[in-house]
């Protein structure tokens, strides 16, 4: 069967076309694996596989996490820079930056702040907010409440949001 020349040089074929195959495929998966990275990125990695004996797919998953991290940093860096550039005081960013789903880090870094000052201004507002529930449940109207927390010192900006107004509307006096 196999003695004409046409089964010997198709099985050649067959032959050349699976190593052709077994090089290309080898050559695509080593060359994504090795995408270029960083000094620091490939330590890294090295180091995530030192720790999950090898496993490639969790230390890949990783560098995708740090690199959206890092992306997300940048995204809220510039921003930040962006608001501030338009006086907008920094309380205000770190509350616009925080709606807009960015963590702690990531706006402690665009803001320029420490984390313990970014956790010790976001805590400060919830007793404010909660002084300024109460005294309107006293029976306060919103314009003594909030002539008291300026006579208190607050910004426009914390008063406007203990007692639920638009800053606009606070420094135009319609509250």
């Amino acid at each position: 069967m196999f003695q004409s020349r046409n089964w010997r040089l198709f099985l050649t074929g067959v032959l050349c076309g699976m190593m052709f195959v077994a090089v290309v495929g080898t050559a695509s998966i080593w060359w994504k694996s090795h995408a270029e990275r960083s000094g620091e990125d490939n330590a890294i990695f090295d180091n995530c596989l030192m720790e999950r004996n090898g496993n490639t797919l969790a230390c890949e998953a990783l560098m995708r996490s740090l690199d959206r991290d890092r992306a997300a940093r940048a995204a809220s860096k510039k921003e930040a820079e962006e608001l501030l550039a338009g006086s907008v005081s920094k309380r205000e960013v770190v509350k616009r930056l925080m709606d807009k789903g960015f963590g702690e880090s990531q706006v402690s870094d665009a803001v320029g702040i420490s984390l313990q000052g970014l956790r010790a201004m976001l805590s400060a507002e919830i007793p404010l907010k909660q002084d300024a529930t109460r005294l309107l449940e006293a029976g306060l109207s919103k314009r003594e409440v909030v002539e008291y927390l300026k006579d208190k010192g607050f910004s426009d900006s914390q008063v406007a949001d203990a007692v639920e107004i638009s800053l606009q509307d606070l420094q135009a006096g319609n509250y």
